[in-house]
């Protein structure tokens, strides 16, 4: 089931706010099925085409750090104060995705660029607006929830498997009921590793090439 905290009625009430959306009715709302979100679209005008979408609070929070950094292969809102009503909107970039490993080098260090401002404390606190987490080179909580959330869907899923009678299953079963007997153990070691904030999701799928062939990382 899709997430939506807004009607997309009161995304337009808030869009109106800006000059440039004043004339709501004028523009063109163009569902795009994307990720997790109910209210993904392409909003157009003439020939303005850009990318609307209501966002969960830590993406607002890191959206606005790309406003920050402006980098040129990393997209960021053109109206970076709708973040703080969890709304992006930013240009609307045409494209297919990458289908090959050939990044750009110069993306390869804007991503890296990215990420090292992202654990600098003073830029991290200065741009926080939306107080969504505080500094922190420690695990807050959110890895040690996932890595339990791991291994009980891992189960379930393997449970759920095992009626096709098959040895690998058979064989991944026995994996994790040894590693379930360790499970507090291989969570403490993880969690007491060197904490970074990250982005765990570089891939192609997540690169577009726009209409100059720049490769944009657009999730």
């Amino acid at each position: 089931m899709k997430i939506q905290e807004k009607s997309l009625d009161e995304i337009k009430r808030i869009l109106q706010k800006e000059k440039e959306f004043a004339e709501i009715n004028s523009w063109k709302f163009k569902h795009i099925p994307l990720g997790e979100m109910e209210h993904t679209y392409e909003i157009s005008k003439g020939k303005k085409i850009y990318f609307l979408k209501e966002l969960k609070l830590h993406e607002a929070q890191m959206e606005y750090f790309l406003c920050r950094l402006k980098l040129s292969h990393l997209p960021f809102s053109i109206y970076p104060g709708l973040l703080r009503q969890k709304i992006l909107v930013r240009k609307f970039i045409k494209g297919r995705m990458l289908r090959s490993k050939n990044i750009d080098l110069n993306l390869i260090k804007e991503f890296a660029i990215m990420r090292n401002r992202l654990n600098e404390k003073r830029f991290f606190n200065e741009y926080n607006i939306l107080k969504v987490k505080n500094f922190s080179q420690k695990d807050d909580g959110f890895c040690e929830e996932g890595i339990r959330k791991s291994f009980s869907q891992a189960q379930k899923i393997l449970k759920k498997l095992n009626k096709y009678k098959l040895q690998e299953i058979d064989d991944f079963l026995e994996i994790l009921k040894e590693l379930g007997k360790n499970k507090g153990g291989i969570i403490n070691d993880y969690i007491s590793m060197p904490f970074a904030k990250q982005h765990q999701d570089f891939r192609e799928d997540n690169i577009i090439p726009d209409a100059k062939g720049t490769q944009k990382l657009i999730d």
